[in-house]
């Protein structure tokens, strides 16, 4: 999804990007990836000759940045779960180099941070956060390449890492990452309710969980026996939601009023006939991408990536032949207004879907609350969240 959301939001220039090389196989795909500016790096891996196949994609790279082209690298040359910026790759400081060296540096080529932000990565129509750091130029670094190269390469390469972590939630440590990555959210709403973050929504978030993140971490260094008793307990408040099947942000209530339970189903049972209609017509492509697409998805950070992208041309290619049968019934303009409808009255639905799902988990919350052990987690995420307050305020 970075490739999608980086291309779509900066529209005033054209991008090429550097991806894996093992998804150009065949020459259909490599064609039509060629095509969208995607140029292929290959790794150990893949078992192919990649000094010879790399090569061609550098000088490639040289060409596009010589003639003032820009190109995305994701210089980490992996990915994981745990929200860290793992140990970078030094080609893109070698091709930035080789680039400038061509021209004796004088060039205004610049190295860009970017970080990403999302609020729900594996959820369709959920927000992400770009972020952009400061430029590094390149012509910082003439004296000292032309001194010792790879001592260059390592200063460019420590100088971006340090440019991309204030751009995105990076959790140095390993100990207790899972208890962090809790607590980041646990603790979002009271951090917020005490200290004035500027932006939207997403961007205050962004900065509450940076500031969330940096307390932890202080805590591990002036007086981790007290951090490992609240990570020990946050762990155990999050093993105990998930035996419920509860979400945290159910427990920001003691509660949940039932009046407004009881309006928000009165107002889905009075909209049920359009997601009868939605669910009847999405439910044939929906099965076609979970069945044929998803099912085979081994990697979840991949999850988001291959539906958006097969749902771009599957819904709407169903909807067209669905509307075939419309205008058969009905005439041509019936099945026009069909097919311009559908995305919108499936919009609507997945709204639907989303508020039905919140009512059921509120009263089921509502219910399971009366259970002692239910109470002792409550109880438990409050004295978590006091006991961090109090440290941070010492």
């Amino acid at each position: 999804m970075d490739t999608l959301v980086i291309t779509t939001d900066v529209w005033d220039r054209q991008l090429s990007f550097i991806a894996r090389g093992d998804i150009f196989k065949g020459k259909l795909v490599g064609c039509f990836l060629r095509g969208l500016n995607m140029l292929p790096i290959f790794r150990p891996r893949d078992k192919v000759n990649i000094v010879e196949q790399n090569k061609a994609t550098f000088s490639e790279v040289i060409r596009r940045l010589e003639a003032g082209g820009t190109v995305k690298i994701f210089p980490e040359g992996n990915h994981d779960e745990p929200r860290r910026l793992r140990p970078l790759k030094k080609g893109f400081a070698r091709m930035a180099f080789w680039t400038a060296e061509a021209v004796d540096f004088e060039t205004n080529l610049h190295i860009i941070p970017i970080g990403t932000y999302y609020s729900a990565p594996q959820e369709i129509e959920t927000d992400v956060l770009v972020q952009y750091g400061t430029p590094i130029p390149i012509s910082n670094y003439k004296e000292s390449y032309k001194v010792n190269k790879a001592k260059a390469i390592k200063q460019l390469t420590r100088d971006l890492s340090e440019g991309l972590k204030p751009l995105m939630i990076h959790i140095e440590s390993e100990e207790y990452y899972e208890a962090i990555e809790i607590l980041r959210k646990l603790a979002r709403k009271k951090i917020q309710a005490t200290h004035t973050f500027e932006g939207d929504i997403l961007l205050r978030n962004f900065k509450s969980d940076k500031y969330i993140i940096t307390e932890c971490e202080r805590m591990i260094q002036q007086d981790e026996a007290t951090f490992k008793e609240i990570a020990n307990d946050t762990l155990t408040y999050k093993k105990g939601i998930d035996q419920y099947n509860l979400t945290d942000d159910l427990f920001e209530k003691n509660k949940h009023a039932i009046g407004f339970i009881l309006l928000k189903i009165i107002g889905l049972i009075i909209l049920l006939p359009i997601y009868i209609y939605t669910f009847i017509n999405s439910v044939l492509p929906y099965i076609i991408l979970k069945k044929r697409f998803l099912k085979r998805v081994k990697d979840p950070v991949f999850y988001s990536t291959i539906a958006f992208a097969v749902s771009l041309f599957l819904f709407p290619i169903t909807w067209i032949l669905q509307s075939i049968p419309v205008g058969y019934f009905f005439g041509g303009w019936a099945a026009l207004v069909y097919v311009v409808t559908m995305p919108f009255v499936f919009k609507l639905g997945l709204w639907l879907h989303r508020h039905w799902k919140r009512v059921r988990a509120e009263y089921r919350y509502n219910y399971l609350s009366r259970k002692p052990e239910v109470e002792d987690l409550k109880t438990l995420r409050k004295s978590v969240l006091e006991r961090l307050d109090n440290i941070r305020m010492a």
